[in-house]
């Protein structure tokens, strides 16, 4: 099961760590767009309006008002300094500025989006969390009658569920990460499939 994790672990990381190498800012920054207009769709216009005005409240309170916008941008290189190292290195020089410019405005608008996402995730979660909760006291009960009446607590259902498990658990953060637009009815959906494997894993779940 760790070694199960780990590769999820690495598949997140790589996805918010090299996708402003693979995408440009401008590419990352349509699919917010276009992810925004499927939130509008799903959620109507009030929703996506609280949406967007609390990602931008957070993503402004994290990222411009701690500095770290600000540090980007001085960070990146100047025309003059572009100018200048091109006189005296060639276009070499200039080409990585450009990429590494280009990779921290990538990176600005992959950290918004995933905030989007990441408000969408709690404006699901007061009707998730109550399901979840019922799922697994449901489940809780049907180990114990299984107890008390000697039923079979499956020790090959319980291994496969919890691999299973365990991938569920972490799509939801690579849901923020993930390149491509996604709906926001994919927490539903996902809360509705996280069920099955968290039932087979409770109820199969040997006396310790």
């Amino acid at each position: 099961m760790r070694k199960h994790a780990l590769v999820w672990i690495m598949l997140i990381a790589f996805c918010f760590i090299g996708l402003p190498i693979i995408n440009e800012r401008d590419e990352i920054t349509g699919r917010v767009v276009q992810e925004i207009g499927m939130i509008e769709k799903t959620l109507g216009r009030d929703d996506t309006n609280y949406v967007v005005k609390t990602a931008t409240e957070i993503y402004n309170a994290v990222f411009v008002e701690s500095g770290f916008v600000r540090t980007s941008k001085r960070m990146q290189t100047t025309k003059e300094e572009k100018i200048s190292s091109q006189e005296a290195f060639g276009g070499s020089v200039r080409s990585l500025s450009d990429k590494t410019d280009e990779y921290l405005l990538g990176f600005s608008a992959l950290c918004y989006a995933s905030i989007v996402r990441l408000v969408i995730l709690f404006t699901w979660l007061p009707y998730i969390a109550p399901y979840l909760t019922a799922v697994a006291i449901d489940a809780s009960m049907v180990r114990k009658i299984k107890f008390h009446t000697f039923g079979e607590s499956s020790r090959v259902q319980f291994s496969i569920a919890a691999h299973v498990l365990i991938a569920m658990l972490f799509l939801p953060v690579l849901y923020l990460v993930a390149p491509l637009p996604v709906t926001p009815l994919f927490i539903p959906f996902w809360t509705l499939a996280a069920s099955v494997p968290i039932v087979m894993v409770i109820s199969n779940t040997q006396r310790i």
